[in-house]
């Protein structure tokens, strides 16, 4: 995968990613902004495979039929969402106010909170800030690395060494430590009140840091720092794509975090998602990934639903500030004039409440970084 990254760059390529082995699979393509080969288009991979696993091969589309689903990176926001279509954030940022230990406990979710409090009471775990160079190398290459390549195998990208380094003398590396050595940490920045989490990792990549809650405890740990420092009043949870679905955006959910839009260039980049085809397959797809897209009322959650049976949400958006979610029938925007700005503009007959999700998520699954 990370031959094929390398090769397709150009903003003109567009890239179709598709399950050899699955016949009733959606194809997907992505083309637009390069990062989104990195971040778009293997997240929708990592999303279609819960439906449909098998052997994902990526190709330059050369002329044929465009893909099932199209995802277009843009800085231009350009026109309204047209028929099939969506308007996506490109990425938007996960952030929790910090102005005391009390109010962060409370905005936890209900079912982490006696976690979170139990893991702030126990010694089993203690942190430690540090910002010496050599130290911050050997958490890149014992934690950082083996951490993303245990999670993406092949498909695993992230920053150099030199960009790490970069980051930790803008802030440092928070370490949750054991008895005996670190266990867990987190790369950050510290910058105008703001402490934004950037590369984590777990020693060797073990899944068993996840399993006895070190890498947990490592999050408890940064948010209770953020809520007893005088100099830190949001802590961010770095950038995400705009897809309810992925396992991180869940589990980023439960600490209380709000969506923001980009606090960089992203702010200014847009997703178009266009659906070509009608297929059981892409029905599949929208059904089972809700996603936020832009309007004039802010970013709101977007969930389709078929036969009129607004089922209970496998993912839930109940973020602050997104208390309501947009529900359409999958049917009409399917239909010929599938356009759906009427819902979210007449909002008393598609807007309900978030619902909680009726689904529990792997450990594995939770802790997705």
């Amino acid at each position: 995968m990370h031959a094929l990254l390398d090769f397709f760059t150009p903003k003109s390529q567009t890239v179709t990613s598709t399950v050899s082995t699955r016949q009733d699979a959606p194809s997907i393509s992505y083309s637009g902004i390069s990062n989104g080969l990195s971040n778009i288009l293997q997240l929708t991979d990592v999303l279609r495979s819960r439906d449909f696993p098998g052997s994902v091969e990526w190709h330059s589309e050369d002329g044929d039929l465009p893909a099932d689903i199209s995802l277009t990176g843009t800085s231009k926001q350009g026109a309204a969402a047209g028929r099939r279509e969506l308007v996506l954030p490109f990425r938007v940022h996960l952030v929790i106010p910090t102005p005391d230990l009390e109010s962060v406990k409370n905005a936890v979710s209900k079912r982490e909170q006696p976690r979170f409090s139990l893991s702030l009471r126990q010694e089993r775990w203690r942190s430690r800030i540090i910002t010496d160079e050599a130290e911050i190398r050997q958490f890149y290459l014992r934690m950082h690395l083996p951490t993303m390549a245990s999670r993406h195998s092949e498909a695993a990208r992230t920053e150099t060494l030199d960009v790490a380094l970069h980051i930790a003398r803008r802030g440092g590396l928070f370490l949750a430590e054991s008895s005996s050595e670190p266990v867990a940490g987190c790369l950050f920045t510290h910058v105008g009140g703001v402490f934004t989490t950037r590369l984590l990792g777990v020693d060797g990549g073990a899944d068993e840091h996840y399993e006895t809650g070190a890498f947990k405890s490592l999050y408890y740990m940064m948010l209770q720092h953020c809520a007893t420092s005088s100099s830190i009043q949001q802590m961010d949870l770095f950038g995400t794509e705009a897809f309810i679905s992925k396992g991180i955006f869940q589990w980023k959910r439960k600490l209380g975090a709000e969506v923001q839009p980009a606090p960089n260039h992203f702010r200014h980049k847009f997703l178009r998602l266009k659906v070509n085809q009608d297929k059981p397959g892409v029905r599949q797809f929208l059904l089972r990934n809700p996603i936020l897209i832009n309007t004039v009322h802010g970013l709101v959650p977007i969930y389709f639903f078929e036969d009129g049976d607004r089922k209970p949400l496998e993912f839930s958006a109940k973020f602050r500030g997104l208390d309501r979610s947009v529900h359409i029938p999958l049917d009409e925007f399917m239909s010929t004039d599938g356009n759906i700005c009427r819902y979210v503009a007449t909002a008393p007959d598609w807007f309900t409440k978030v619902d909680q999700p009726n689904r529990k998520a792997s450990a594995h699954e939770r802790m997705h970084i």
